[in-house]
């Protein structure tokens, strides 16, 4: 399930809920060699920061949807 790490950005938000479900399952079940087991957890942390950065660039855009809503009212 190696994912391109360039291609993670573009990805959908449930493509990515997906592969970072599966991928957390295969490390949870540790049924896997140890270099296999920390492949699985190094495309586990890119899921992640992923999904985090999308969080993050949600809220920055609410709070940014906010101030300019602001704006235009006291104009």
């Amino acid at each position: 399930m190696k994912i391109d790490k360039d291609k993670l950005a573009k990805i959908g938000d449930d493509d990515l809920e997906r592969r970072f479900r599966t991928v957390k399952n295969l490390v949870v079940s540790s049924k896997f060699s140890s270099n296999k087991r920390t492949e699985l957890e190094v495309e586990l942390c890119y899921l992640h920061r992923e999904r985090d950065v999308r969080v993050a660039r949600r809220a920055a855009h609410q709070q940014w949807l906010k101030s300019s809503a602001n704006k235009r009212r006291r104009a």
